[in-house]
């Protein structure tokens, strides 16, 4: 629910959301920075600006100070967490499939099925997100319209813990990941499949499969408002130039800038059909240089904290010359990851081989000189994953 409130009534935990440009709101008076207030301080400076109104969602308003002192941190370590993320993971394929394959024969979605499936992935995220980070590079094989839902709910529910949003907003957020592109069940399979670029006219028709999705989930009912609203607005952009709706800037939901950020940087890090892959630091990268663009400045900067400069699975090389695989990161030390080392006598995962960059506090500590592109490198992230030599 949103409402409008004085600054003086604006308390820490309290969710700002950013309204449409209107001329009845004056942008002098009504503070518009979206997130969550995480101090007096905050609301002190923001009253130094000289603003005197905000908006807040009170929905997202967190049960706990935990989403709100310190959102990232992991209660278990990666390797212990990673084989109950990758079962999540995996159950949460099946899922998806058994979902399209309902979609395509007119048939109702088994959406408790689903409903159960992403409070997995939230638990196992709550626990270490980058445990489920890494659980989708290890296990996303098979049907690539499959995997990459569920790699995108991934995403998106996880970057919606980071942004401290109440539990019941992840998990529809993180339904709505799922079900994104179930739209294109309504659409030619050659089309969906096509590994060349797609001519005008089958582009028009493959766009269509946002607002075909959002429908088929309106007619079946029983599903929140934000999962619709995410599922239709995943392919909007920041400056309008996107679809089906053209929307522009504060326009667009929350839900769906989630959703076209996680779609976005999944289709660099694992393209569909015959496009080249990036390493997820030019993924980042690209990211980057899209804000203002494709993405609203703030989102773009927000999910760069989450994921961090060099996200997990990322190859780097030290400045001492050794290289290793991002292992897990803190959004408070950006470039100082968890890293595990590679060497030439182990050619696979061990936690004799982890560095905490954060932790070296020697003058002529190692850190991060550059991130490398594995292929080059000749470097195989996924034989560094943790959790495999359990």
């Amino acid at each position: 629910m949103i409402r409008k409130l004085s600054l003086r009534d604006l308390k820490p935990g309290m969710y700002v959301v950013r309204m449409p440009q209107s001329p009845l709101l004056d942008p002098s008076r009504v503070y518009g920075r979206e997130g969550f207030i995480r101090s007096e301080e905050e609301i002190l400076s923001i009253a130094r600006q000289g603003f005197s109104e905000v908006f807040v969602d009170l929905r997202a308003v967190p049960e706990t100070p935990r989403a709100v002192l310190r959102p990232g941190l992991h209660s278990v370590p990666v390797q212990e967490e990673v084989q109950r993320a990758r079962a999540a993971y995996a159950q949460a394929v099946r899922v998806v499939r058994s979902l399209f394959q309902d979609a395509a024969a007119g048939r109702p979605l088994a959406l408790d099925a689903a409903r159960e499936s992403v409070e997995e992935m939230v638990g196992s995220a709550e626990r270490n997100t980058d445990a489920l980070c890494w659980a989708s590079r290890l296990e996303a094989a098979g049907a690539v319209l499959l995997t990459h839902s569920v790699n995108v709910s991934v995403l998106s529910l996880a970057f919606a813990l980071h942004l401290g949003l109440d539990r019941a907003r992840v998990l529809e957020i993180g339904l709505a990941g799922m079900l994104h592109d179930v739209g294109q069940v309504q659409l030619p399979p050659d089309l969906v499949n096509k590994p060349t670029p797609l001519s005008n006219e089958e582009r028009l028709l493959f766009q269509t499969h946002a607002a075909k999705g959002a429908q088929m989930l309106r007619s079946q009912g029983g599903l929140a408002p934000d999962v619709v609203w995410g599922v239709l607005e995943h392919h909007e952009r920041h400056d309008g130039k996107g679809y089906p709706q053209g929307l522009r800037g504060g326009e667009r939901r929350l839900c769906g800038r989630i959703l076209s950020l996680a779609d976005r940087f999944e289709s660099l890090v694992r393209p569909r059909l015959s496009r080249v892959a990036l390493p997820p630091h030019q993924a980042m990268t690209m990211l980057y240089v899209e804000r203002g663009k494709a993405f609203a400045e703030e989102d773009v900067e927000r999910f760069v904290r989450f994921m961090g400069v060099y996200p997990t699975g990322s190859v780097v090389r030290l400045t001492d010359g050794r290289t290793g695989v991002v292992w897990q990161h803190d959004p408070e030390n950006p470039l100082a990851p968890l890293v595990n080392l590679v060497f030439e006598d182990r050619p696979h995962a061990g936690e004799e081989g982890l560095l905490n960059l954060a932790v070296q506090n020697e003058l002529r500590a190692p850190r991060i000189k550059e991130a490398l592109d594995p292929i080059v490198a000749g470097i195989r992230p996924d034989l560094f994953a943790p959790g495999l030599d359990a």
